[in-house]
């Protein structure tokens, strides 16, 4: 399998010029930084890749998305603040942040999972969500599906937790 050296700005590294799923999270284990630039036109070399797992700040990563039409999945953890994926052309979007505050999804969206989403979250997808698989991914005793997913077609809810001991039956 030939490779290709990349360096979205944590160093120079070898990996397969097939590979599918790339993990810049980030978290110093990655190829990408903890802080600072990333160079995103490292996604060129890396055209079979299909899925970005992200974590933390947007640091351009939204620009990248839309300028690489291949990538089709996004997975970001510890997303925060207002995120805007109108311009990309991602099919699934997984997010998890508890400063998530609003997400606009793009026209070619059809299934958005949201773990632990924050209550107050608002979502703006088209159609308000008609045609849209929702996994919704709670940890509290109280589901809420977020502002502008009312139209969904599809719910799929994992719900975790404990009652308290009084409320078990008898």
């Amino acid at each position: 399998m030939p490779e290709v050296e990349v360096d979205f700005g944590a160093g120079p590294r070898r990996i397969a010029s097939s590979t599918r799923v790339l993990n810049l999270g980030g978290d110093g284990s990655s190829l990408a930084p903890v802080e600072g630039p990333v160079d995103w036109s490292q996604l060129d070399k890396l055209p079979a890749c299909i899925t970005v797992e992200w974590s933390g700040a947007e640091r351009g990563i939204v620009d990248a998305l839309a300028t690489h039409s291949n990538i089709r999945f996004l997975y970001w953890s510890e997303a925060s603040g207002d995120i805007d994926l109108t311009t990309t052309r991602l099919g699934t979007v997984r997010l998890d942040g508890a400063r998530l505050r609003s997400v606009r999804l793009p026209t070619s969206v059809t299934s958005l999972l949201l773990q632990r989403p924050p209550a107050t979250l608002e979502v703006d997808a088209p159609d308000s969500g008609h045609r849209l698989d929702l996994r919704l991914f709670q940890y509290g005793p109280d589901v809420v599906i977020p502002d502008g997913l009312r139209g969904i077609s599809k719910l799929w809810l994992w719900v975790g937790g404990r009652c308290p001991p009084e409320s078990w039956p008898g």
